[in-house]
């Protein structure tokens, strides 16, 4: 991505956004696989300005009311609103110019073109149609549970965000390449690579686990390891791990003597919120509730 293209040297999407736009993206913490950054949702004000060529493909979605857009890239001039539903598109090394009239809540994803070969398989680069304010609920739901669930604190939310993702760059394959591409569907995993995969999760729940970890212990693609998963157990793999991280958590605190504190790190969370909010949605109360109830 060194070349020069349109007169600019493709610089970094965060920084471009953030050169164009009053309030600058809020990145998370985390830097997902292949380099992909995400956003939680945000407000930013109106724009009237030209983004010059990126590195990674934009993606974003809408959270708020609807809203005028306009793009002009010197050939075509598209209009469009957005809302909740529409994504907009903006592939690696294009350049336009925007207006944006008022504030709007959004979200973005910043996805290096090289992420996009891990699910959709292909030899080559995957080239992207771009789209302003495009009807896909889909896309525009799997881009707001990744704005959500990236600011957890916790593994199993990693693991969705991450599994989220896959989804996101499958989906980019059928609807939105220039030439559409689905992976072959696979069947479920083998008796050998369940019990291999959840003894390791089992055996981790307090350490970062990640689904290239899983896949790569069953030699499976990210996509196809996924996909058998939730065919052999009937949900996916964060969720799978979550719920082990629960039991664990329940039987922990039918001991008084360990403070909750220890018992969030000792099941993968960094704080004792995260945790408990974890264990409220899961359990209905607080471990503090729960551990005055046995």
């Amino acid at each position: 991505m060194g070349s020069v293209l349109n007169g600019h040297r493709p610089r970094p999407a965060l920084d471009e956004m953030s050169r164009v736009l009053d309030h600058g993206p809020p990145p998370s913490s985390v830097a997902y696989a292949g380099g992909v950054r995400v956003t939680r949702p945000w407000s930013h004000g109106a724009l009237h300005d030209a983004t010059r060529p990126m590195r990674e493909h934009v993606l974003m979605t809408y959270h708020g009311p609807a809203q005028s857009i306009s793009r002009h890239d010197g050939r075509d001039f598209v209009e469009a609103v957005t809302r909740p539903g529409t994504v907009t598109i903006i592939p690696a090394g294009q350049s336009a110019r925007w207006d944006l009239e008022g504030g709007i809540e959004v979200s973005h994803v910043y996805l290096p073109p090289g992420r996009l070969q891990t699910v959709t398989e292909r030899a080559g680069a995957c080239e992207l149609r771009d789209g302003v304010a495009v009807e896909d609920t889909t896309l525009a739901h799997l881009l707001a549970v990744i704005a959500r669930e990236s600011q957890a604190q916790d593994e199993a939310a990693r693991l969705m965000v991450e599994q989220a993702l896959d989804l996101v760059v499958l989906q980019l394959g059928r609807r939105h390449a220039v030439d559409r591409h689905v992976p072959a569907p696979c069947g479920g995993l083998g008796r050998r690579q369940l019990r291999t995969v959840t003894e390791f999760m089992v055996a981790r729940l307090g350490e970062p686990v990640t689904l290239d970890d899983l896949a790569t212990l069953v030699g499976l693609s990210r996509y196809h390891f996924c996909s058998a998963f939730h065919r052999s157990v009937g949900m996916p793999p964060y969720q799978w791990l979550r719920a082990q991280r629960m039991h664990e958590a329940k039987r922990l605190l039918r001991d008084i003597r360990l403070p909750i504190i220890e018992i969030a790190l000792r099941v993968g969370y960094e704080t004792p919120a995260a945790f408990a909010r974890a264990f409220r949605a899961v359990a209905g109360v607080s471990p503090t509730a729960f551990r005055r109830r046995l």
